[in-house]
């Protein structure tokens, strides 16, 4: 597939187990990241870590909580340290699925921050490893050195450096050179077991990157089989049966990974319309981003430009590769046809497939290689080449130098924008040329026989050090740059001793959400793709600031805070209630505990199968009408409060919406509130309008707050504050407080309110509650109804899986208020076990585990029946000398046609469609 005809007529000895370019290849990968580490003071030189974005927001706290998982501190499925109370199977699998993750048992959590480095640099060694295999196996013809130099290529790219953040990504960088092995040998020898066993690897490392790998295998399978295999008809079949009955084996192996993914992604927030998402952006957007991930690897220059000799394009394999790459290389630069290698649509990072065009163009650059070391090269190299090659070389050395020395800012600004502006571009594509200039004379000096294999070899490794060291300089030295804080905040790790259950929350986004949970801790806070729609319309409607796919627990109220066992809260300055305990400080923050809340379960007399959702938008409504349904109506003191003063605005109030137009733009705007408060009171404000995943809404930036005088938030709601924003606990005061109208507002939701904390502290004093425990993804305990009819009100997100018996009877668990869990009980004494199973794992589970056992049978059996080697394009083409049985061969024909039909759809689905929808915009 990959190996051309004179190389295999040439060169027929078998490559031995272990070649020396296996070694020194991740070794010259570490030496390269370790002398940056210690130029920047990167751990193990120093004590900072190049974690930025993606990874500190997410991959990082992901990894503790793992961690905790591992040692039983948290459950795989329903993990309490997320969303409060998620299935933490699809967060694995979708960021931390990783041979390496395991490690994490074994690092403490406040190392976890620089243990990182670690795995990045062993990822990326790793990939040169799979790489330097590959070529050794497909391009036997290349010198170790020149293998090590494309190795290090690889392992360095721009894919590795400016995505290596989401670190699984890493994983699928060291298994793309394993798959084009695997599939080689589908196509030389027909047998299907590697391939299978590399396909299912994809899927459990990263299934939504295997997404794009499937498009690759069919348009790459089919354009060889179609345009480029030698064998005829009957052999082209059996090729086709091989991929089929591989890619079903991977399937149904990997069914514990996709089977629960599928539907957990479904009722995630991720959505959107695949037409809108065509439609909107320019065909060329972002054009800078994408290319800068290839940037990385000048060398991909020089085989293009030997695209118009006439020898090379004789070449199968050379003519094969340069179909591919041109396949690829039209998303990078047709925007629709990207964002449908990218599942419709993407937010950042915008050429997630790029490993696969890099590799490629690598084994392009390596055949062009191959073919003059067996053109008799040089024996002795010209005085004069050499001393180009060299002034070249210090040229090249020259532009790193006064690129770093005076442009580093704007060389580095992808690693604090995670997008690449124009002016970092230009100085991109600068150091791109200069690389490429060295790459393209040295291999024209080659090829024309004025240095030798040695000289050539040796400028090859020099510019590729200086390519990927300066590369790794600008991707990751700099993100040492970013102050880290992390020791201070996991410093608040196992601060707190309960049995009984508990969540806690952050009075401000202090930092990032998914740190909390990190922690050790349960909380409301979550971010990732797989947060739940549902749950995050919940948190949003009562209170709880919220934006794209983040929910974290600022806002919220005390009747809410209360009701989801929030019962410490981490803050930095003094408590929004005197009367709250302090338990621990640092430095920087406090955690007080907070009295008044209820435990996980509270039995309520109100059908609450009968109300599955909360009444609207007015947050402060659904806080009345959560304790209405709950403890009885007006159980809670909860009081709106009316504005006394109004400055250069017009206010309105209908359907159910608060309009507020300045008069007089030019003029300061302002609503004013004196409010005589009398039994101690918690005071809020709320000005909130819509239920979305948006980065950015209309409301945002509407209002600045002031009480008694001081500010209390400038331009109120914003990403990391759009909750019900609480204004201090008074008792016996007048209280004024200011809203200073930044814009014009519209919003289901404004106004100010106050809670009673005597009412709340008498709920919770008089609630009926259960005794329950959470062991692993169960629930058990006790509930005692009052009368038949009574619920069980569970403060965990609803989602389908759980399944619950009451007194040994199974009952239905229910979706109620909104996305809360509520069981039916029985008069008197109830048994309560709750059992969360997320869905399709349990399918899933057991069609892997039969599938492994059966793959594994059938290949001691040597089930695959193999057909003769496929022979090269110099060589006959030889026939079956079997007959192949009536059914196989209905099989085969089948699966035949259905390949055409597949890859026909494919190619139109990805390239043609796109265009299309664009087009008619």
């Amino acid at each position: 597939m990959i190996q051309d005809g004179r190389n295999a007529e040439r060169k027929s000895c078998k490559a031995p187990a272990i070649r020396l370019e296996y070694i020194l290849a991740p070794l010259v990968i570490l030496g390269l990241l370790f002398l940056v580490y210690f130029l920047f003071d990167l751990y193990p030189f120093g004590d900072k870590s190049v974690a930025w974005c993606d990874m500190r927001q997410q991959v990082i706290p992901l990894l503790i909580q793992f961690r905790d998982v591992l040692l039983g501190d948290a459950d795989m499925f329903l993990n309490m340290e997320n969303a409060g109370g998620m299935n933490f199977w699809g967060v694995f699998f979708f960021f931390l699925s990783s041979p390496f993750t395991f490690l994490t048992a074994v690092v403490d959590k406040e190392q976890m921050y620089v243990f990182v480095n670690l795995m990045v640099a062993w990822k990326m060694m790793l990939a040169g490893v799979t790489a330097s295999i590959c070529l050794g196996r497909l391009l036997r013809g290349l010198s170790k050195g020149q293998n090590i130099a494309l190795s290090v290529m690889y392992g360095c790219c721009g894919y590795a450096l400016l995505y290596y953040q989401n670190m699984i990504w890493l994983d699928v960088l060291y298994l793309f050179p394993l798959m084009i092995l695997a599939l080689v040998h589908l196509v030389m020898k027909g047998r299907f077991g590697w391939y299978t066993v590399m396909l299912t690897a994809f899927m459990f490392v990263n299934y939504y990157i295997t997404y794009m790998l499937v498009i690759f295998i069919i348009l790459s399978f089919g354009t060889y089989i179609f345009a480029f295999f030698p064998g005829d008809r009957g052999m082209k079949r059996q090729r086709i049966f091989a991929l089929a009955v591989g890619s079903i084996w991977a399937l149904f192996l990997s069914a514990a990974v996709w089977l629960p993914a599928i539907f957990q992604f479904t009722v995630s927030a991720r959505g959107g319309n695949l037409v809108d998402s065509l439609q909107s952006g320019g065909i060329l957007t972002h054009i800078e981003t994408k290319m800068a991930v290839l940037l990385g690897t000048a060398f991909l220059t020089v085989p293009v430009l030997y695209l118009l000799k006439k020898e090379y394009r004789r070449d199968n394999a050379y003519r094969y590769l340069c179909v591919l790459l041109f396949l690829l290389f039209l998303p990078v630069f047709v925007n629709p046809i990207n964002k449908m290698w990218h599942t419709g649509s993407y937010q950042a990072f915008p050429l997630r497939f790029g490993f696969i065009l890099i590799f490629l163009g690598l084994l392009l650059g390596g055949i062009l290689i191959q073919s003059i070391n067996l053109d008799q090269p040089a024996a002795k190299s010209k005085g004069w080449a050499i001393l180009i090659l060299l002034v070249m070389l210090g040229l090249y050395g020259g532009v790193i130098y006064m690129l770093s020395s005076h442009d580093f800012d704007t060389l580095t600004r992808y690693t604090k924008k995670l997008w690449v502006p124009e002016d970092t571009y230009k100085l991109l594509l600068f150091l791109f040329a200069s690389a490429a200039g060295v790459y393209f004379l040295s291999t024209f000096f080659y090829k024309e026989r004025w240095v030798t294999k040695r000289i050539f070899t040796w400028i090859l490794l020099l510019t590729t050090c200086l390519e990927s060291g300066v590369g790794i300089s600008v991707y990751m030295g700099s993100a040492a740059n970013e102050e880290h804080s992390y020791e201070i905040r996991l410093d608040l790790a196992d601060r707190l001793e309960e049995d009984t259950f508990y969540r806690v929350k952050y009075l401000e986004k202090y930092f990032d959400a998914n740190l909390l949970g990190g922690l050790g801790y349960n909380t409301l806070n979550h971010y990732t793709s797989l947060t739940s729609e549902r749950y995050m319309s919940l948190a949003k409607l009562l209170g709880y600031s919220s934006y794209w796919m983040e929910v974290t627990s600022n806002g919220g109220t005390t009747l809410t805070d209360a009701l989801w066992s929030n019962r410490y809260v981490i803050a930095k300055d003094a408590a929004v209630d005197p009367d709250w305990n302090t338990v621990y400080s640092n430095t920087n923050y406090i955690i007080y505990e907070n009295p008044s809340v209820f435990p996980l379960g509270i039995v309520s007399s109100s059908n609450l199968a009968e109300i599955s959702e909360l009444p609207g938008k007015d947050r402060a409504l659904n806080q009345q009408f959560l304790a209405d349904i709950l403890f009885g109506p007006d159980s809670l003191a909860l009081h709106r409060y009316e504005w006394t003063s109004i400055q250069n605005l017009q206010y309105e109030y209908g359907e159910n919406r608060h309009s507020l137009q300045r008069i007089n733009q030019s003029m300061e705007s302002a609503i004013r509130y004196t409010i005589q408060v009398g039994a101690k009171e918690t005071l809020y404000f709320d000005c909130f309008d819509n239920v979305s995943t948006a980065l950015k809404e209309k409301v945002y930036s509407s209002v600045s707050v002031y009480v008694n005088g001081e500010k209390r938030i400038d331009a109120y709601p914003k990403q990391s504050a759009n909750g019900i924003l609480e204004l201090g606990t008074f008792e016996q005061e007048i209280v004024t407080v200011e809203l200073e109208v930044l814009k014009d507002v519209s919003a289901e939701s404004f106004g100010i309110f106050g809670i009673e904390t005597g009412s709340l502290e008498a709920l919770v004093s008089s609630a009926n509650t259960a005794q329950l425990e959470i062991e692993g993804n169960r629930i058990t305990g006790t509930a005692r109804g009052t009368s038949e009819g009574d619920f069980l009100f569970l403060a965990i997100p609803y989602e389908k899986g759980f399944s619950a018996t009451v007194n040994g009877v199974e009952v239905e668990a229910m979706d109620t208020l909104g996305g809360f869990l509520a069981i039916p009980l029985q008069e008197g004494e109830n048994q309560i076990s709750v059992l969360y199973w997320p869905r399709g794992i349990r399918a899933g589970l057991v069609l892997s585990a039969v599938s492994l056992v059966a793959f594994a049978g059938f290949r001691l059996k040597k089930f695959v029946s193999p057909t003769a080697v496929v022979p090269t394009e110099h060589q006959r083409v030889p026939r079956r000398k079997k007959k192949v049985p009536v059914r196989r061969e209905f099989a085969e024909k089948f699966m035949g046609v259905a390949f055409i039909l597949i890859f026909i759809g494919v190619a139109a689905i990805i390239y043609v469609m796109p265009m299309v929808i664009f087009l008619l915009r």
